[in-house]
């Protein structure tokens, strides 16, 4: 079991299965990619993790502590494309013509 941690909230999200941490990355990768959802807008403000394994057969949940990181959103993204939507975003001090500062 996987889960994304929204690191400027502090929390992990809900858990969801996958069978290999390749699949998971896969998974989390395309969220990053799709281009709609929060972690497509900000992809540095996400990570996935391990939690711990599921056994179907005794239905029983296994948690791993700590939780084990496996990558970030922003592995999924040209760094060129996050500062351009940083840029339109205003930040990194990015100012709009006419604008001074004091």
């Amino acid at each position: 079991m996987f889960s994304v941690v929204d690191t400027k909230v502090g929390a992990f999200m809900n858990p969801f299965y996958a069978m290999t941490n390749g699949q998971a990355m896969r998974m989390f990768g395309d969220s990053v990619q799709d281009g709609k959802g929060p972690a497509a807008m900000h992809p540095e403000d996400y990570e996935l993790y391990y939690v711990g394994e599921f056994d179907d057969g005794a239905g029983r949940l296994d948690g791993v502590v700590p939780a084990v990181f496996v990558c970030r959103g922003t592995d999924f993204v040209k760094e060129e494309a996050v500062e351009q939507e940083r840029r339109k975003a205003g930040v990194f001090g990015v100012q709009s013509p006419g604008g001074g500062g004091s």
